[in-house]
Formats: C-alpha cells, sequence, structure tokens
C-alpha cells in the first residue's frame, strides 16, 4: 500500500479507534498517533493546508482561553492542553478533505460498511457484554458512544438506495440492542428527517408519533423507564442522591455548567476549565455525599457529560452561538419534492450526529467528531459545486 492510500484508509478506520489507549498522565490514543504520522505525511505532499475560517476558530478560542487564565477562571495548563488538540486535529481533518475533496462519496461508502462491521461486530460480541453485564457497544467503550458514530450511517443506508437493504437492518436492530436512550432518542429524531421538506406540520405529526413511540418503551424497556424517571424527578426534587449514575454525570454537569455561564455568559469561563468550574460549584448539589462516597463525584468531570453542557459552561454564548450558526450554515436544503439527493441524506445524517454529540459527549477531539464535522463542511461546498472550500470568506 502506497503512503496516500495508507493516509486515506487510516484516517476512516481510526474514527472507530476510541477504546484504544494508555494512560499515560493523560490518554494517549492510538487516534493521536495516526493524525501525527499523517500530518507528517500531508506535509510531504505539500497539502497540510489552513484557511480563515480555522484562524478565526482559533483565534477565538485561544483569546477567550487567555483572558479566563489571566483573570483566575482557568490554569494555563488546562487551557493549553486542549487549545494544542483543537489545534492540530481540526487542522489535519481539513487538510485530509482538502487533500481526498474528489473522493466524498468513497469516503461516505467506507464509513457505512465500517458501521455495518462495527454492528456485526457487536453482534458476536453481545454473549461476553451480557455475562459482564453490559448491552451491544461492540469495539466502542460504551453504548452512548456506539450509537454516537452509527447514528449517521443508520440514516445514509436507509435512505440513499445505493446501499442494500440488510446495512441499515443490521445497524439499526445494533442500535436497539445496545440499550441506549440516546440511540432511541436518535431513532426518533430521524424520523422527523425522512420527510422530503421539513415543515412545522410534518414535524409535529412526526413528533406526535415519536412521542407515542417513546411512551410505548416507556412501558416495555425497564432501563429506559429506570433513566427517564430518574431524570425526571433528580431534576424536579434538585436531589441527585437516589440518581443512577448516567443521570448524575448529566443532571451534575449541566447544574455545574448553568452556574459557569451564569457567572460570565458572555465566552464561559475558557477552554479546558470546567474542572475548575465542577471544584467550585459542585459541593452546592443536594445528594452529592452519595457519590462522594462511592468515589464516583467525578463523573464526566473533563468532559461535562455533554458538549453543549460544556461549551455553555467554557465558551459561553459565543460557543453555543458559533455550534448553531455552524450547523445551520452548512446544512444542505432539500430543493426536490419527490426525493432527498444524497447531499442531503448525508447533510441530515450528520445533524444526528451533532445531537447525539451535543446531548451526551462533550470531548472536543474524540477521535471521529471532526470526520463528521469537516464532512458537513466539504458535502455543503460539493452540493454547490466549489472545489476548495473557504468557509470563512463567501
Amino acid at each position: 500500500m502506497d503512503l496516500k492510500k495508507f493516509v486515506f484508509y487510516s484516517t476512516l478506520v481510526s474514527i472507530f479507534t476510541e477504546a484504544m489507549r494508555y494512560h499515560i498522565g493523560f490518554d494517549m490514543k492510538f487516534f493521536y498517533l495516526i493524525i501525527l504520522f499523517n500530518t507528517v505525511a500531508l506535509l510531504a505532499f505539500n497539502n497540510f493546508v489552513y484557511n480563515r475560517g480555522l484562524l478565526i476558530f482559533h483565534s477565538i478560542i485561544f483569546i477567550t482561553g487567555t483572558i479566563s487564565c489571566l483573570i483566575g477562571y482557568n490554569h494555563v495548563g488546562s487551557f493549553l492542553s486542549q487549545f494544542i488538540f483543537l489545534l492540530l486535529i481540526p487542522t489535519y481533518y481539513f487538510s485530509f478533505y482538502t487533500y481526498f475533496q474528489n473522493r466524498l462519496e468513497d469516503i461516505v461508502k467506507f464509513y457505512c460498511r465500517a458501521c455495518l462491521c462495527l454492528a456485526v461486530i457487536g453482534f458476536l460480541k453481545l454473549p461476553l457484554d451480557l455475562s459482564e453485564g453490559e448491552s451491544l457497544h461492540s469495539i466502542m467503550l460504551e453504548p452512548a458512544h456506539y450509537c454516537t458514530i452509527v447514528l449517521p450511517a443508520f440514516f445514509i443506508t436507509l435512505k440513499d438506495k445505493s446501499f442494500p437493504r440488510y446495512y441499515f437492518i443490521i445497524i439499526s436492530i445494533s442500535i436497539i440492542l445496545s440499550g441506549s436512550s440516546l440511540g432511541f432518542i436518535g431513532l426518533g429524531l430521524s424520523m422527523i428527517l425522512f420527510a422530503k421538506r421539513i415543515s412545522i406540520v410534518k414535524t409535529a405529526l412526526t413528533s406526535v408519533i415519536v412521542v407515542g413511540l417513546g411512551l410505548g418503551l416507556y412501558v416495555v424497556f425497564p432501563p429506559f423507564k429506570l433513566r427517564f424517571d430518574d431524570t425526571i424527578n433528580s431534576a424536579i426534587s434538585s436531589d441527585l442522591s437516589k440518581a443512577n449514575l448516567s443521570t448524575y454525570a448529566f443532571l451534575s454537569n449541566f447544574y455545574v455548567s448553568s452556574q459557569s455561564f451564569l457567572s460570565n455568559p458572555v465566552m464561559g469561563n475558557g477552554i479546558g476549565s470546567h474542572v475548575e468550574s465542577r471544584n467550585l460549584y459542585l459541593q452546592d448539589i443536594t445528594g452529592i455525599e452519595v457519590f462522594e462516597k462511592a468515589e464516583m463525584d467525578q463523573l464526566n468531570a473533563k468532559d461535562a457529560a455533554s458538549l453543549f453542557s460544556r461549551l455553555m459552561s467554557e465558551m459561553g454564548l459565543i460557543g453555543i452561538v458559533g455550534v448553531f450558526y455552524f450547523i445551520i450554515r452548512f446544512y444542505v436544503p432539500n430543493k426536490d419534492d419527490e426525493s432527498l439527493s444524497q447531499k442531503v441524506i448525508i447533510s441530515r445524517a450528520i445533524l444526528l450526529y451533532f445531537f447525539a454529540k451535543l446531548f451526551r459527549e462533550g470531548h472536543y477531539f474524540s477521535p471521529e467528531m471532526y470526520f463528521f464535522v469537516f464532512l458537513y463542511v466539504f458535502n455543503k461546498y460539493d452540493d454547490m459545486g466549489r472545489i476548495k472550500p473557504d468557509f470563512a470568506n463567501e
């Protein structure tokens, strides 16, 4: 295999490697090694590129982070450890897609085939997972992570008729067997995206169907009922003492993020500051002592349990508005009343990933994140017929 093929396929495979890591004071991931090696390769190809959009993104993070350190909201080490990775990894993926911009269709097909293989591995591994009291998560760290990464493939293989029907059937069954509430919500949300044109009436009708299915799931699937009840009861009572771990992680971090946001709503407390914010606000939560005794009080301390919570805590309105501007700015609207084009299908599929990421996962540079972010961008410009996107200058 020549170097160009290695860069192409190793990058695509690496998005499924979150479990391949070794802790050396921080999690050294196999993904990082691939990115570093391939960065050198792209430099050798004279194709490690940068643009004004990335400059604006990095400048905002650097300025807000520096200010947060100067006024004492954040530590320099916490900020720099995040900033360095946010400098390298998005730039690598922008360069990767620039170099392979004529192979977007191949990239999507490989991703969907890989998700099919991921689901099959999950089925084969399921007896072992069940024996350990877990549900299907294949080679990913947990069911929610598994669903996050395969939900776009479910949507693409369902709506794009070029894929055999068994693709989406196998992937959808794997999501169900994961038992992940996030996966079930993602499947429900996908029903809203099925419509050729998304309208208020169609969204309302679909939402009624989704709520009905959700109620059915609530009745027949005890784990979903437990998580739903715990979340509602804990949120209403403001007491987490009886919450399960998933509910505790989500609500405790959301509370900390809310307090951090109220203290600095415009720009948050800076990238990497959420751990410091937890140290400041966590003790105000009723029921925290239960998790302190179990030594689980710092659950999801670094990533805030959801990207939305983390952005609210660390970037304030600048981060929240920026993310939703990005999603709207690069969305591909459907112009055909008869069917969804391939570009629209990809765009809507990635919306499912963004939803899952904002709702449940707060890592800024998980292996798959910028694969989807820049596929979303380049898909938009491919739809517009632009060869080299410059998403800061239009």
